[in-house]
């Protein structure tokens, strides 16, 4: 779960080039602070490349083991430059595959390996995503309970600090838009995430209806 909590938090990113007043710098929580401060929720195809590129990394890291289904689909990138036609660049991937022993068989097999893996990054996500929650919405919404006890206690008790009131009920604003904010965060995220796992997996099964059609063991 590790791994994937340290990708959630690397998705919530400080938008440092976005101008700030005084006031806005002097409330922002330090970089390393745990509370995210904004979301990069760029779209490319139906997710991120950042979401992407962790899932790819996860693929790779599996397939680095032995040459199989990821090896195989590099293969097949690198001949795109060289070679138009699709069948031809899968039968020309395999004719190397097989040089290495590997069968259709084994391909699809290493392939379906792949989802394998893909659905445990899943597992990983939904786990940190629920981490996240916990340390945002959860604690910002005991933050806004705390605060409007604290509101109505000074409300009878202090009545003429009026300024003091003012204070809190102006935290109690801001704790309430950071909650909505990191919600809105959190199902961004999932979202996004939900997006580029269905894409990939796609791909995936597309490659392997390829390998069946086009190639023979």
């Amino acid at each position: 779960m590790e791994k994937g909590l340290g990708f959630l938090k690397n998705l919530f990113v400080e938008e440092m080039d976005t101008p700030t007043s005084t006031a806005q710098k002097a409330t922002t929580p330090p970089a390393n602070s745990i509370t995210p401060q904004a979301i990069s929720t760029t779209q490319v195809s139906g997710g991120s490349l950042k979401t992407k590129g962790f899932l790819k990394e996860a693929l790779e890291e599996e397939g680095a083991k032995e040459f199989g289904y990821i090896k195989f689909k590099q293969s097949l990138d690198a001949l795109k430059t060289i070679i138009s036609d699709e069948k031809t660049r899968y039968v020309t991937a395999f004719i190397t595959a097989k040089t290495l022993g590997f069968t259709k068989d084994k391909l699809t097999s290493t392939a379906e390996t792949a989802i394998k893996t893909l659905n445990k990054e899943l597992k990983r996500f939904e786990e940190a995503t629920e981490v996240q929650n916990q340390e945002t919405v959860v604690a910002g919404e005991q933050k806004v309970s705390s605060l409007d006890k604290s509101i109505q206690e000074k409300t009878e008790e202090l009545k003429k600090l009026t300024e003091d009131i003012t204070n809190l009920q102006k935290q109690k604003s801001d704790a309430e838009n950071q909650v909505k904010n990191d919600r809105n965060k959190i199902d961004s995220l999932k979202n996004d995430f939900s997006s580029s796992y269905a894409e990939m997996v796609n791909e995936v099964k597309n490659d392997i209806s390829k390998i069946s059609n086009y190639l023979e063991g």
